[in-house]
């Protein structure tokens, strides 16, 4: 997961998503791992959406700096520490 917001009903571009209340049991019965990948300077979904992942489904919280949102425009092409973590995922 990255940058993952786990609720923004006030934003109207993903208010949808939010629709209903995450089943967070059934996402955690649909796989046995989880990666949540944040920046600490993301001006569009806090770091504390990570800590909400960890908590409810065990996710490894891997904290980022300077990366913003993720995007190209912010200078992000590649994401090496998202591939890391799924290959460690797949080994385990």
């Amino acid at each position: 997961l990255v940058a993952g917001p786990v609720t923004m009903r006030e934003n109207p571009e993903i208010a949808s998503f939010f629709a209903k209340p995450f089943d967070w049991n059934r996402i955690k019965a649909r796989c046995r791992r989880f990666a949540a990948l944040y920046s600490v300077d993301d001006y569009f979904v806090p770091l504390q959406h990570g800590g909400v992942l960890k908590r409810r489904l065990d996710a490894e919280l891997i904290i980022k700096y300077n990366m913003r949102h993720f995007s190209n425009s912010d200078g992000v092409t590649k994401l090496l520490d998202g591939l890391k973590a799924v290959l460690k995922m797949a080994k385990k």
